[in-house]
């Protein structure tokens, strides 16, 4: 389970609450209409600290987190948002991840953790060893990694640090299968494995940068670097397979739905390419600008937006073509929980949905910079913006606001 949305921001959220509804005909020029849907305005629920960077949705149900860098977590239970709780005196929460409305945890820039109940956040945890973490994955209620400048595992109620002796690196992706299967990657072309207890940092890429790595079962995982090449973990072993893509910064981004379905993509020139055993030939399936994110619901659909407001699918083991549906507008990030709901927002505050069969839109925040989106099922969707805000003004008055106490949490509506 690996869910994290990052955004510098004023700190609006959006929330759509209303299951996608099906879409009349398509169009190559422009989205076709469609019933609009249930969007709220884009509400400032964050104006005193005014930084969220990330926000964790619940699978399955309408409960969120988001946390900002003042040190602040603030809960929205399906009808309103509760007013921040100070729940960090040291600031700069990174990371959240929610198991389910009873259970999340959140970590710092500082390698401190948290962990919420339901009701109560834990005071925050020394993780000694652990300066910074920038990621959190839960893939249960009782197990949780966070990863950064080291590894902190939380198992069964208690934080660990990971002895690694002698790495020095930056882990920057780490997927979580189960409870009991893990793989972190660092800037250093070195892969950590968890299978009950954290491998040694093992060299698989020759220090090529891997930006990114998906893990589809227990043991098996791929992952991709900045070179171009994409790396198997198999049965315990790291096959390469070099020159998956030629282009200058390689790869940026892998998502596997299953053993035999991987998508990884590169945002310069624009190109893609398919695992179906082994790795297709690179396809610009972008000519036009750069893919800015992708979202495979299953091995039926893929969906991918650009920056010039372009939308296409890999659908039926072929590529579309890219489809105008924001002529003008950089779409920066899309979701999709089933084939036929998709949600992608742009950076005018729109959000266009999408049935299987068409798109449309939706302004919903006109005054702001909507930067990524997460659905975690076909009814419901977070959203994030961001506006550039001066940080030295942020955080005069974040000092100023009084704390609450870590154990409390305000609500409203």
């Amino acid at each position: 389970m690996k869910l994290r949305i990052v955004a510098s921001a004023l700190g609006a959220l959006v929330l759509l609450a209303a299951s996608l509804t099906t879409g009349l005909a398509t169009g190559r020029a422009a989205a076709a209409a469609r019933s609009p849907l249930a969007w709220s305005a884009g509400k400032a629920i964050d104006l005193a600290a005014g930084d969220p960077r990330a926000v964790s949705c619940a699978p399955a149900s309408s409960f969120c987190v988001a946390v900002d860098y003042e040190g602040s977590a603030l809960t929205y239970n399906g009808t309103a948002w509760s007013l921040p709780a100070s729940i960090d005196q040291a600031g700069e929460l990174t990371a959240i991840s929610c198991f389910s409305a009873s259970f999340c945890a959140a970590a710092d820039r500082f390698g401190q953790v948290l962990t919420y109940d339901g009701s109560h956040w834990s005071a925050p945890a020394v993780v000694n060893g652990i300066t910074d973490l920038e990621a959190m994955s839960c893939p249960t209620s009782t197990f949780c990694v966070g990863a950064g400048s080291g590894i902190a595992t939380y198992d069964a109620g208690t934080w660990t640090e990971t002895n690694l002796a002698g790495f020095s690196g930056l882990l920057v992706s780490v997927s979580c299968q189960s409870a009991k299967f893990c793989v972190a990657v660092d800037t250093q072309g070195e892969a950590l494995v968890y299978d009950g207890a954290w491998s040694s940092p093992q060299d698989i890429d020759g220090s090529n940068f891997l930006t990114s790595v998906s893990c589809y079962a227990a043991g098996s995982c791929i992952a991709v670097d900045r070179s171009g090449s994409a790396l198997s973990l198999s049965d315990g072993t790291w096959t390469t397979t070099p020159n998956v893509v030629t282009t200058v910064n390689g790869l940026a981004s892998v998502s596997c739905v299953s053993a035999s379905f991987c998508v990884a993509v590169s945002q310069e020139a624009g190109t893609a390419v398919i695992y179906t055993g082994s790795w297709s030939t690179a396809t610009t399936v972008d000519s036009s600008s750069f893919p800015t994110s992708i979202s495979c619901a299953s091995t039926a659909l893929c969906v991918v937006v650009d920056q010039g407001g372009y939308a296409f699918e890999y659908k039926s083991s072929d590529w579309t073509v890219p489809m105008a549906v924001d002529p003008g507008r950089t779409l920066a990030g899309i979701s999709c929980s089933a084939a036929t709901a998709c949600a992608a927002v742009d950076t005018a505050g729109n959000v266009l949905t999408y049935s299987g069969s068409a798109w449309s839109t939706a302004r919903v925040d006109p005054d702001l910079y909507l930067k990524s989106i997460s659905c975690v099922q076909s009814g419901f969707c977070a959203a994030v913006d961001q506006v550039a805000r001066n940080r030295s003004k942020i955080a005069a008055v974040a000092r100023n606001r009084p704390v609450i106490p870590h154990h409390k949490v305000l609500t409203f509506g």
